[in-house]
């Protein structure tokens, strides 16, 4: 009961910092979005008649996807980076919760809003595209959380490095839009690709989404699996690095 009440004042907090600076979550908001609007028409106009009607639709479900991919995995490493700035990183600690179930808390509140924000966005690009997708939004949304559970396990990893050299900006930018490349691997069945993380869930939700297709229920267990097996990689590294830290007193370095 406990942590469900830090998850919920978590969103209560989230909410507050986005109308304390709504200007910044606004015009972010628009840049995403416009430049999710000069794809998609640069593709349609580009490509013309010989546009295959599937491929708009896979880059309307992919964008939303890789925005969802994108805000889970900085997440925890983006946390741990303002804690650090603002001084009340080791506040935290402090916490008879754990600095883990915290961070999982932040994260897990996160996942939530960016989940029915993107939702909200998705129907925008329908709106504004004209092309109106058949989802089913119970199976879009636990499709979405039980493939980003190995994001949170890169996440924790990253936030580990995090809490040793502070500003890992440039590890996270490059995994985030490396991530656009790997969303295109084919996953099913069972290949190399496979194992990436995320990428089966995304591959998955844009092939029964975008081309009706259909999974047998062990593939859904395969990328429930494949996410905790990175949770548990991701929650071991953070652990080895937040030992380090202690050890080299830098928790409340910034």
């Amino acid at each position: 009961m406990t942590y469900v009440i830090l998850i919920i004042n978590e969103l209560k907090k989230l909410v507050k910092e986005i109308r304390r600076y709504y200007f910044e979550f606004i015009t972010g908001t628009l840049v995403m979005f416009g430049i999710f609007l000069a794809l998609f028409f640069g593709l349609k106009n580009f490509g013309g008649n010989n546009i295959a009607s599937d491929s708009l639709d896979s880059l309307i479900v992919g964008y939303i996807l890789w925005g969802i991919a994108m805000t889970s995995f900085q997440s925890v490493a983006s946390m741990i980076w303002d804690e650090s700035q603002k001084g009340t990183l080791e506040k935290l600690y402090l916490s008879q919760l754990g600095i883990e179930k915290i961070l999982l808390a932040k994260v897990f509140a996160n996942i939530l809003f960016n989940i029915f924000f993107n939702i909200v966005i998705l129907f925008l690009a329908m709106l504004i595209t004209g092309r109106w997708l058949n989802i089913d939004f119970i199976y879009f949304t636990w499709m979405v959380l039980i493939s980003v559970i190995s994001l949170i396990g890169l996440g924790l990893a990253g936030g580990g490095i995090a809490i040793i050299h502070k500003k890992v900006t440039s590890l996270l930018s490059v995994f985030s839009f490396g991530i656009i490349g790997l969303m295109a691997l084919q996953t099913y069945p069972v290949n190399i690709f496979s194992f990436l993380p995320y990428v089966p869930g995304a591959k998955t939700l844009i092939g029964v989404i975008v081309y009706n297709q259909t999974y047998p229920l062990w593939w859904y267990g395969f990328i429930l699996l494949n996410s905790l097996v990175y949770l548990v990689i991701g929650l071991y590294l953070f652990r080895m690095y937040d030992k380090k830290a202690r050890r080299l007193n830098k928790l409340g370095v910034y």
